[in-house]
C-alpha cells in the first residue's frame, strides 16, 4: 500500500513559478513511491477582492472611488484572463483535494485524510496562513520540504509565532541558505536545506512538458515580474547590441508600453517554451532563474529588494554569484552574460542536490513507520 502525502504549497497563485513548481513535487513524490494529492487550500487574499483590498490599504490614491473603479477594471480584466491561463493548467495537470479550503477551520472540521502531511515548497513560511491551515491536524505526521521564508527580515514576535508551529513537525526542510539561519534563531534542530522542486526535474523532463511554440525563433526573454525600469534599459542595450528581439513576458494587459513583443499571460505550456528557446534571458523572478539554469541559457538574474536572498541563495550555491544584478556598482552587466556558464559543472551539482532530496523525502515512510508501530 503507497503512503498518501497531502502536500499544502502555493498552487493557487496565478503565478508560473507556483504552478509549475507544484507539478514537479507532485511528479517526483509519486515517481518515489508515494499517493499524492495536492490540499486545494488558498486564503481569500488571493482572489481579486483580496487583491484589491490589499492595493486599497497600500496606495492613498485608492481611497478615491474613480481611481479605485479604474483599478478594478483594469486588474479585472487581467485577473480573469490569468485566470483561464492556470485555471485551465492546474485543472490538466495537479491532483487536487474534491474540496477547497479557504481558512484554517475549513480544514480542521473537514480535513483531508492522508499519512503525512506536507507544506512546502515556495513561499510557504512568509507569514503564518499555511501553517495556521495545517495546524488543526492533531496526532498527524507533518513534514516541510524547500519551504521558503522569502524574505530575510522577521520580527522576533512572527518568529515566536512561527516556532509555536513549527516545532509540532517531524521533519524540516528549507529552500534558501538564509531559512537555516532563521530556523537557527529559532533553535529549531536538523533542519534541511533542498533545492526548490522545479529543480528536481531535468531539462529534457520539463522540455516534454512544454510546447514547441517558440522554437527556430531566436530573441531575448524578459521577465520583469517587480516592474524594475533599469531592466528596461539592460534589455533594450543587449537588444541593441544582439541584434534580437525581446520578447517582454508579462501579466497585465495595461503593461502592453513595455519595449519588445508583448506576450501576455501566455499559457503554462508556452512560458517554459519561451525560456527553453531563447538566446538570452533576463528576469528577476527566482524561477526565471531556476529554468535559465536548466535550459543552459545565459542569462543575468536581477536581485529585487527584500525579497533577493531566494535568487541569492540558489546562484551562491551553483557558483554563480556574477550572474547576480544587485545595482550595487557600475559594472557593465551585459560584458557579463556573454561568458560561458560550465553547465556541466552545475548539471554535477544538481544531481547530488536531487539525490540528497530524494533521500530526504524517502526518509518519510520510516517516519510513517514508527508512527504506526507506536500504535500498536
Amino acid at each position: 500500500m503507497r503512503i498518501k502525502i497531502g502536500f499544502l504549497t502555493t498552487h493557487r497563485c496565478d503565478n508560473y513559478g507556483s504552478v509549475l513548481q507544484s507539478f514537479a513535487f507532485q511528479t517526483k513524490l509519486t515517481e518515489w513511491g508515494y499517493e499524492v494529492e495536492i490540499i486545494d487550500y488558498y486564503h481569500k487574499d488571493n482572489t481579486i477582492w483580496g487583491q484589491l483590498i490589499s492595493l486599497r490599504k497600500k496606495s492613498p490614491l485608492m481611497k478615491n472611488p474613480f481611481l479605485y473603479a479604474l483599478a478594478y477594471i483594469a486588474f479585472g480584466i487581467s485577473y480573469i484572463n490569468r485566470k483561464r491561463v492556470f485555471n485551465r493548467y492546474r485543472s490538466m495537470n495537479l491532483n487536487l483535494t474534491s474540496q477547497t479550503y479557504h481558512t484554517a477551520n475549513e480544514i480542521f472540521d473537514n480535513n483531508p485524510k492522508e499519512d503525512i502531511y506536507c507544506l512546502g515548497s515556495d513561499q510557504t513560511l512568509n507569514g503564518t496562513k499555511e501553517l495556521e491551515a495545517l495546524d488543526g491536524i492533531s496526532g498527524a505526521i507533518k513534514v516541510t520540504y524547500a519551504s521558503s521564508f522569502g524574505r530575510d527580515i522577521f520580527s522576533e514576535d512572527e518568529l515566536i509565532r512561527m516556532k509555536n508551529y513549527l516545532e509540532r513537525y517531524q521533519a524540516l526542510s528549507c529552500r534558501e541558505s538564509v531559512g537555516l539561519d532563521i530556523m537557527n534563531r529559532m533553535q529549531l534542530n536538523n533542519v534541511n536545506w533542498n533545492i526548490d522542486p522545479a529543480l528536481l526535474m531535468t531539462a529534457d523532463e520539463w522540455r516534454e512538458c512544454g510546447s514547441s511554440k517558440y522554437q527556430r525563433k531566436k530573441y531575448i526573454a524578459v521577465y520583469n515580474l517587480h516592474h524594475d525600469k533599469r531592466i528596461e534599459k539592460l534589455q533594450k542595450l543587449l537588444s541593441k547590441r544582439s541584434g534580437l528581439p525581446v520578447y517582454n513576458i508579462c501579466n497585465q494587459w495595461f503593461e502592453f508600453y513595455r519595449y519588445g513583443k508583448f506576450i501576455c499571460s501566455p499559457r503554462v505550456e508556452d512560458f517554459l517554451s519561451l525560456l527553453d528557446n531563447a538566446e538570452y534571458i533576463i528576469g528577476d523572478s527566482f524561477h526565471a532563474v531556476a529554468f535559465s539554469i536548466l535550459f543552459h541559457k545565459k542569462f543575468l538574474s536581477i536581485v529585487p529588494e527584500y525579497v533577493g536572498c531566494r535568487i541569492e541563495s540558489i546562484l551562491k550555491l551553483l557558483g554563480l554569484e556574477d550572474r547576480m544584478i544587485d545595482w550595487s556598482s557600475d559594472i557593465d552587466y551585459l560584458s557579463l552574460i556573454g561568458n560561458q556558464i560550465d553547465y556541466e559543472r552545475i548539471d554535477n551539482i544538481l544531481m547530488q542536490e536531487r539525490e540528497k532530496a530524494k533521500k530526504y523525502i524517502l526518509s518519510w515512510k520510516e517516519l510513517y513507520k514508527n508512527a504506526i508501530d507506536s500504535k500498536m
